[in-house]
């Protein structure tokens, strides 16, 4: 059995996961041959990948297509993506032209296959490759989004003056029934009144001064021109 009669694909198996999660990607054997081919998986890594099925039979002209798992590291493991992952899986065909019996599987008589047919058997090796969505703390910093700050709204509402007031406090509420009285007189308003007629006072006459309405006058003026009189005599 040459290399063209089967047909393995993809040349790497790639997990899109974290290092605690599991993942799955699928292998595609096509028989190109004109006999039934058995085939087996193997890897390096047994304890990390699961394969369903590891070991089948493939018809004429068919193809069957296999699960590998990957089942996580474990807790205290920290994968990044600069970690280059070295596990690898090996996908051997070969011929099998017998019928197997309903309680025999390829697994059970893998040994006596391999043995008979040593000479036709075809490999196929494939990579693993891990992609982890790694972004750095900076980076994502720059990409977020800036948060806005939500604005402060200040209530500038005042209270409804018409909202009925709850029964409690109708209870305790005593109603107004004497009238408020003004505290001051309510100034009239400015503007002339057709009732109201202008009154100017009367302007009182100037008094006249007169020798005879100033008798003191009179006699202060007699004694000082007397003590003129007399100082010049005496002088």
């Amino acid at each position: 059995m040459s290399s063209e009669s089967v047909e393995i694909s993809p040349d790497v198996l790639r997990f899109h996961s974290q290092s605690k999660t599991q993942s799955t990607d699928y292998i595609t054997i096509t028989n190109k041959s004109d006999e039934t081919i058995a085939f087996k998986v193997k890897t390096t890594a047994p304890k990390l990948y699961c394969v369903r099925p590891n070991a089948a039979t493939v018809a004429k002209g068919g193809s069957v297509k296999v699960s590998v798992i990957f089942l996580g590291l474990s807790s205290d493991a920290n994968m990044t993506a600069d970690n280059k992952c070295k596990d690898k899986f090996l996908v051997v065909s070969l011929p099998a032209p017998y019928k197997l019996n309903q309680n025999t599987t390829v697994a059970d008589v893998w040994s006596d296959l391999e043995a008979e047919f040593r000479d036709q058997t075809v490999s196929k090796k494939l990579r693993v490759e891990h992609v982890v969505d790694e972004t750095p703390a900076s980076d994502a910093a720059e990409s977020a989004p800036a948060v806005k700050s939500a604005p402060i709204e200040t209530s500038t509402d005042t209270p409804d003056l018409k909202t009925p007031l709850p029964d409690t406090l109708k209870s305790e509420t005593k109603p107004v029934t004497e009238p408020v009285k003004p505290t001051q007189e309510p100034r009239q308003k400015s503007g002339p009144s057709k009732n109201i007629k202008s009154y100017d006072p009367p302007i009182a006459p100037t008094a006249e001064i007169s020798e005879s309405s100033s008798p003191s006058s009179t006699t202060f003026l007699f004694f000082v021109l007397i003590a003129l009189a007399l100082g010049w005599l005496y002088y």
